[in-house]
């Protein structure tokens, strides 16, 4: 599995982030590093359904092959509930697995499809984005899979028409969806940079 490590500019992140907060990566498949240490980043392999409430945020990076047991989707629902954090990425088939767990119990729907493409639209009405309030583009990944509609969940950004990034605010928590962490392989574009930046300002509890 390929280590993608992925640096955030410490002037970029809110001062919000400043604080003590840990951050549950779930996976080896892509590291996140800040340059000055704002957020304590803890790489797992595995969901301990009771380990999971010490932490601010959770990122999920979706492998092929999902190992999410029944017990550990409804604790990371619990989790949301009770007022975490969680990023659930997605990219192009088959790198899908646990991001279609977690939307099929959260909503009964999944990601689909595999388009391609460089750039994503933001939602026009940027006034009540909760993402993406100073850009009206942003990079899409190269191959990705969108997310249905759907009333429960606001869209962030869109290729070709299909919604891309979603988010919500689920009882105390907040989620985002994304159906493009590809983007964040390349460790050199600032405009990354920035789509990981805004997602982790809206998560910041």
């Amino acid at each position: 599995m390929v280590k993608i490590v992925f640096f955030v500019v410490a002037s970029l992140l809110p001062i919000a982030l400043f604080g003590q907060h840990r951050v549950l990566v779930y996976g080896q498949n892509l590291h996140i590093n800040c340059e000055t240490k704002p957020l304590q980043f803890e790489y797992k392999n595995e969901l301990n359904p009771e380990e999971i409430k010490q932490f601010s945020f959770i990122f999920i990076f979706s492998t092929v092959r999902s190992e999410l047991s029944e017990n550990q989707l409804s604790a990371l629902y619990d989790f949301v509930t009770n007022g975490g954090s969680l990023y659930v990425g997605a990219d192009n088939f088959p790198f899908v697995s646990e991001c279609n767990q977690i939307t099929n119990a959260f909503f009964g729907k999944s990601f689909w499809g595999n388009s391609s493409g460089d750039t994503a639209v933001v939602n026009e009405n940027s006034c009540t984005n909760q993402l993406f309030t100073r850009q009206q583009k942003i990079p899409s990944g190269k191959t990705i899979v969108t997310f249905p509609m759907d009333y429960r969940l606001k869209v962030e950004a869109w290729s070709a028409d299909e919604p891309l990034i979603l988010s919500a605010k689920i009882g105390k928590g907040k989620l985002v969806l994304d159906g493009g962490y590809a983007r964040f392989k390349n460790t050199i574009a600032e405009e990354n940079c920035l789509v990981l930046c805004e997602i982790l300002r809206f998560l910041t509890p």
